[in-house]
């Protein structure tokens, strides 16, 4: 009898130590779970989007500030959460041929602009002071709400900037056909038979007039902000606690130098060509004789357009949306001061608004406590006996005041009517009595 017994309990021990594993299995599962959903450690989602570009034949820089405007919205940040700088504002340009609307794409479908947009700095608001103001929260305190980056130590924020051309354009007429090459910028172009079309064209003269340069970044074409100031306003960021991670995006020429002095933490940065290289355009539309967008954020928004909210797209992904053979330019990245591995960081941790919940295995009862909602609806009502009843104020009658007539005024001579009837007054004296009878008078 003792045999079956110890058999007996052996594989109740078994079995109990097999429900164990399992319960510590299926709790531990839910813990990677919980972990996974929770990695990113950031609780709101903040974009700062920046053209500096002026001037119509920049025309794909709004359209590129533009798009990823529409693509965050789209992923489900809100405008409360976007600060978007515009230099110029191409929709209401008088060479626009179809005005209120700005495309991204030749074939003319999806307008950009949209009926939607806010733009919370635009025309000559778009300075170096002003966006680095924001960055670093020195805002004067007039300031409203809509140009504050009111982020925080959980907040992931994403800075995109294009920049600006030469203010010095030249004009050439294109043969049929054919295509031009000026300072490694290649525009192959779709002309009909008929016609040949005049292109703007631009960076002609030299270098130093291009897009960008080693280590800066025009604005409006008169100033300029450095890597080294970009640098030390990030690092100003994170000792005032103005973010949990960062992820810095450039579409300009030589766009890796902006991110060579970056120091901070947390801090990723993607660019569309390496120091010494050109970012190309892409696009060209000859109704309106300009390309609507560059070809590095042509290729980003082309893969944003295939991400949802619930994607589980990374990073790594987006390193290779724009190889060499599609963009010409060489585009960079830089991920060594960033603390995760970028393959584990989803897109929507930067593109995509936060929707994060809490997992429990507890359950919570919620009972109706009469007594508590007596109380509080006893307070609300003494509240208001003391407040009195509120009423709208009157509004001001801005179509009577536009129409109504001036009240007639009181009539006064002028002052010069005075002066000159006592002037008139004078001639007639001295030419009746002349200067001999002056001395009578006094």
């Amino acid at each position: 009898m003792a045999a079956p017994c110890f058999l007996t309990l052996r594989v109740a021990t078994l079995a109990a130590l097999a429900l164990l594993s399992l319960g510590s299995s299926a709790a531990g599962h839910i813990e990677d779970q919980a972990e996974q959903f929770f990695r990113s450690g950031h609780t709101n989602n903040w974009a700062v989007l920046v053209c500096t570009s002026r001037f119509w034949f920049n025309y794909r820089h709004v359209a590129n500030t533009l798009s990823v405007y529409r693509s965050v919205k789209r992923l489900g940040i809100p405008d409360s959460h976007i600060v978007l700088m515009l230099a110029d504002d191409m929709a209401c340009n008088a060479r626009n041929p179809k005005p209120a609307t700005v495309f991204s794409h030749k074939n003319m479908e999806l307008n950009v602009y949209g009926d939607d947009v806010e733009v919370d700095y635009r025309s000559y608001e778009v300075t170096v002071e002003n966006f680095l103001r924001v960055l670093t929260g020195r805002v004067p305190p007039s300031t409203p709400r809509s140009k504050r980056l009111l982020s925080d130590d959980r907040s992931n924020i994403l800075i995109y900037m294009t920049e600006s051309a030469p203010a010095t354009p030249a004009l050439a007429f294109v043969p049929l056909g054919s295509s031009f090459s000026a300072h490694n910028r290649t525009a192959d172009l779709p002309f009909s038979a008929a016609h040949s079309q005049i292109l703007l064209l631009k960076d002609l003269l030299s270098n130093s007039l291009s897009h960008g340069g080693n280590g800066f970044l025009k604005f409006q074409d008169s100033e300029e902000i450095t890597n080294i100031e970009l640098a030390d306003a990030f690092e100003q960021m994170w000792q005032k606690r103005r973010y949990n991670e960062l992820l810095f995006i450039i579409d300009t020429c030589q766009g890796a130098s902006m991110y060579e002095r970056f120091y901070s933490p947390n801090i990723m940065a993607l660019a569309s060509s390496q120091v010494g290289e050109d970012s190309l355009s892409h696009q060209p539309d000859p109704a309106i004789g300009v390309h609507l967008m560059d070809r590095y954020t042509f290729y980003v928004l082309e893969f944003l357009e295939e991400i949802n909210p619930a994607s589980q797209t990374n990073m790594n992904d987006l390193f290779q949306v724009c190889p060499k053979s599609l963009c010409v330019s060489t585009p960079g990245h830089r991920t060594d001061l960033f603390q995760r591995d970028p393959k584990n960081v989803l897109i929507t941790d930067f593109f995509g608004s936060v929707r994060k919940v809490e997992i429990t295995t507890e359950k919570i009862s919620l009972q109706w406590d009469s007594q508590v909602v007596d109380s509080s609806s006893k307070e609300d009502g003494t509240a208001e006996e003391r407040m009195g009843p509120l009423k709208y104020a009157e509004q001001l009658p801005v179509a009577q005041i536009i129409h109504q007539k001036p009240k007639p005024r009181d009539w006064h001579p002028p002052g010069g009517f005075i002066l000159g009837l006592w002037a008139l007054i004078i001639m007639v004296f001295f030419k009746t009595y002349g200067i001999k009878h002056m001395k009578f008078i006094f």
